[in-house]
């Protein structure tokens, strides 16, 4: 039997934030389940996003032990989760954080027991390398019960895999998305974007509209990407390119190159 976790009472389309929530109770799928039966308890209150669709019991495994993959974690932890386990390639010990972990070579016995995963890891490159490595794995997104997505952003989301949507983020509307993106704590999109796959918004950094995000594009804490012209003359940021926290641009970017200041300049090719 499949299950999207989706609070359907509270979840709009112009906001995954959750209106209400029991201190007791957690509200999933539109019936109200009480935190003791859960096996772990997240920091939140109320329920996460998990998509498309994954198998019921919930079981997910977390690329990586690292920074990014406990903030993942936190966001599966905001939801009813019956097992988590962290995946590496050579974990130092067999618990990370009150977690089980194990290595890669553990990988197909997890498929059979039902799991889905999780690529935890900021770098871009890394991730892409990872899920070229195990293209036959299920890879839902996940999303923080405080972000918030515009009209019919959801939808669009539902045939993407492998997102990570931290706490705080704010997606406008009419923007295409790929795949393995991270939007971390407080990023905004703005209208009519398009975001390519393995791209990285660090926290606090403003996409505003009409900008593209090529493969790969980093844009760095509190760094802001200004208005592109229009819908047909977008603001490209090039394949592979940085942008250094709290750069402020305001016209192209290339393909592999490092940007910062305010204007943003190019400092490297790469």
């Amino acid at each position: 039997m499949k299950k999207d976790i989706i609070n359907t009472k509270k979840l709009i389309e112009h906001g995954s934030v959750i209106e209400e929530h029991i201190a007791t109770n957690a509200v999933i799928n539109g019936e109200v389940r009480n935190w003791q039966t859960l096996h772990y308890r997240g920091a939140c209150n109320a329920e996460s996003v998990f998509l498309p669709s994954i198998e019921n019991p919930i079981k997910i495994g977390v690329f990586g032990v690292s920074g990014f993959s406990r903030e993942s974690v936190d966001i599966i932890l905001c939801d009813c989760i019956d097992e988590l386990i962290y995946v590496d390639l050579a974990p130092d010990d067999s618990m990370y954080f009150g977690f089980p972990a194990v290595p890669e070579e553990k990988i197909p016995q997890l498929v059979k027991e039902g799991y889905s995963f999780v690529i935890g890891l900021g770098d871009n490159k890394t991730r892409k390398k990872i899920y070229e490595r195990y293209k036959h794995l299920s890879f839902p997104n996940i999303i923080h019960p405080t972000a918030s997505l515009g009209y019919k952003q959801l939808e669009i989301l539902k045939k993407r895999k492998g997102n990570i949507i931290t706490a705080g983020v704010r997606i406008t509307n009419n923007i295409v998305m790929g795949d393995f993106g991270i939007y971390n704590l407080n990023s905004t999109v703005g209208h009519d974007c398009i975001i390519e796959n393995f791209i990285n918004l660090a926290p606090g950094a403003n996409i505003s509209g009409n900008v593209i995000l090529k493969e790969g594009a980093y844009i760095g804490t509190n760094a802001a990407i200004l208005q592109g012209k229009s819908i047909e003359k977008k603001l490209e940021i090039g394949e592979f390119s940085t942008v250094g926290a709290g750069s402020v641009v305001t016209k192209h970017i290339d393909a592999f190159t490092t940007v910062v200041g305010i204007p943003a300049k190019l400092i490297t090719k790469h």
